[in-house]
């Protein structure tokens, strides 16, 4: 006689039950639909919102390496009823980055930027910043190379990813050219990685940035104004730093506090009634002052979602309780045939446990042998060690059938009510 390959079994076992699926499908296309329907909705709904709160909370952010190594300073004018969350102007800035060990810091200033010549100018978003601000992020080139210059040997800049494809056809031979950015020309250093935007979020929308030039160039553009760069007062520029070494969050704060003090001690006109914060990277993706409407914002959608699962589940009950009552006789007998091979399991398994407390209990037995024990002894050591365990699960399926179980048999199968005179 021939053996049956035991993955062929299942195999064969799985093809039967999808078969048997489907015609029951067919026989009822509407219900099936339905269900798929519900099903999908509840499942699209329920992948959409982890989708947003995974955007939120926990995607690294594109083309920074190590972002829980990163930290934000902002600024607070204590004259102030509320925290107002400012940035920290470029002279304490400098102060910040000299004085501050374990802490790299960089600086940017997000603004619109136009690039000029054909067919017709652009109007783009990108940042000002800082010589140091892709080193801090630790942000790898798409091309060329990550550096800004606005001194010596020329004004260089580096261009998003976006607009490498767009205008450049992502051409390697871009790095070089030569764009014109209100009214200043400026040679392509490099291209920042796919999807950059760097560390702040939700400054000027959610879209990748297509710029990045010095931020001396803010006053340049501006030269019929005063210069608003070397003024303390000027808080627009946001200043990101990374933990260097074994250097922790809290050896970082006191450190930048102790600096505060300093600058409010030495300059009361500018900074003595300024505060300093430092927050971790996690509250540093998005601007803080929306900190907490982000969280409401969160909480209402995972409650909305929790809600709509709830909701899903009580459309398939309802959909699906109709058949099952109807059939509610063969889930009875199938209830019983299970119960027929739980009896054989509980044979098995008391058989097993019988061996088990037997064997363990060999060294006990030879002991009780050697000082003159006889068979009946050992037979009721062995009976001791199954009883206990044997009466509590005895007890437990006892209850479960005389409550639950029995009861149910009876009135599905022959009509009859346990509880009937």
């Amino acid at each position: 006689m021939s053996r049956r390959n035991p993955a062929a079994s299942v195999l064969w076992a799985g093809a039967s039950d999808a078969r048997s699926s489907w015609r029951a499908t067919t026989r009822n296309p509407g219900l099936r639909g339905a269900t798929v329907l519900v099903a999908a909705i509840g499942v699209g709904a329920g992948a959409a919102l982890f989708t947003l709160a995974d955007a939120v909370l926990f995607r690294p952010l594109p083309g920074v390496a190590a972002a829980d190594e990163l930290i934000a300073l902002y600024t607070d004018d204590l004259g102030t009823p509320r925290i107002d969350y400012q940035g920290v102007s470029r002279p304490d800035f400098i102060d910040y980055r000299d004085h501050v060990s374990g802490v790299a810091l960089a600086a940017f200033l997000r603004m619109p930027m136009t690039i000029e010549g054909t067919p017709f100018p652009v109007r783009v978003i990108g940042d000002l910043v800082s010589r140091d601000y892709f080193t801090v992020l630790g942000t790898a080139p798409a091309a060329g190379r990550l550096s800004v210059a606005g001194a010596g040997g020329g004004f260089t800049m580096v261009i998003g990813h976006r607009l490498w494809r767009e205008r450049f056809g992502g051409r390697p031979d871009a790095v070089g050219k030569t764009l014109v950015v209100n009214g200043v020309p400026f040679s392509i250093a490099g291209v920042a990685p796919p999807d950059f935007r760097g560390s702040l979020l939700d400054w000027y929308g959610d879209e990748p940035l297509d710029l990045f030039a010095p931020l001396a160039m803010f006053d340049r553009w501006r030269a019929d104004r005063p210069p608003l760069l070397t003024d303390r007062t000027f808080t627009s520029p946001q200043v990101v730093g990374r933990l260097r070494g074994d250097t922790t969050f809290d050896a970082a704060r006191l450190a930048f506090d102790l600096q505060s003090t300093r600058l409010r001690a030495e300059r009361p006109d500018a900074n003595g009634n300024r505060a300093l914060m430092v927050l971790p990277a996690a509250r540093a993706r998005f601007w803080p002052g929306r900190y907490a409407d982000n969280a409401q914002l969160l909480a209402f959608v995972g409650a909305g979602g929790l809600l709509l699962l709830l909701l899903v589940c009580g459309n398939l009950i309802n959909l699906w309780l109709p058949r099952i009552l109807a059939r509610r006789r063969e889930f009875a007998l199938r209830l019983a045939v299970l119960g027929a091979v739980a009896v054989v399991l509980i044979a098995v398994g008391v058989f097993g446990l019988v061996s088990t407390v037997a064997a363990r209990s060999r060294r006990e037995l030879g002991i009780r042998r050697a000082f003159g024990a006889g068979r009946e002894q050992a037979v009721l050591l062995v009976l001791r060690g199954v009883f206990l365990p044997s009466a509590i699960g005895a007890a437990a399926g006892s209850a479960i059938w005389w409550l639950w179980a029995g009861p149910i048999l009876a009135r599905e199968l022959y009509g009859m009510d346990s509880e009937a005179p």
